[in-house]
């Protein structure tokens, strides 16, 4: 994973190793459920989200 933070509208690379698996894990759908589109409901937006909250 590559680890960034948002400068001014700009993105500047902090590093290349983040562990995402805490956002993941946080999106899990219940056991039982099923989604067409893949297991985990994490989208462009968490994730931005997600790294802004941990810049």
């Amino acid at each position: 994973m590559i680890s960034y933070k948002l400068v001014k509208g700009s993105i500047q690379l902090l590093d290349d190793d983040l562990d995402l698996q805490a956002l993941f894990d946080a999106n899990r759908p219940a056991q039982g459920v099923f989604y067409p589109d893949g297991p985990h409901r994490v989208n462009l937006e968490m994730l931005v989200d997600y790294l802004h909250k941990q810049s």
